[in-house]
């Protein structure tokens, strides 16, 4: 068995901002839940990691290269049009069209 490879969280501006004071504990949560995703996933993945209200959310794109995984987090709304059902039927978060949201920062580099 291999090393498991790091990963390198990249956010954008607009999730960066949004996340707010939760920053940091949103980013331990997107490390804890894809690590595990990372662990049989290859070349790519998608993930959603709730964000507060009930149609928010960050969505998270990692890419694998051969010495990593490189995850993307930007801000994402449910479009199921029923908010008692958006976690109960099959919804995919679109990410917000921002052109915030598609400059991303390395968390390490990001205020706190």
């Amino acid at each position: 068995m291999t090393d498991p490879k790091p990963i390198a969280v990249l956010w954008s501006r607009m999730a960066a901002v949004s996340a707010g004071l939760q920053l940091s504990g949103l980013q331990a949560t997107i490390l804890d839940e894809v690590s595990e995703i990372t662990s049989e996933a290859k070349g790519w993945f998608f993930h959603a990691v709730p964000a507060g209200p009930e149609d928010q959310w960050y969505s998270c794109m990692g890419r694998e290269t051969d010495a990593a995984w490189t995850v993307s987090v930007r801000l994402a709304r449910s479009d199921h049009p029923d908010p008692e059902h958006r976690e109960t039927r099959f919804s995919i978060p679109e990410k917000v069209a921002d052109p915030e949201n598609e400059v991303f920062i390395p968390f390490a580099e990001l205020p706190r």
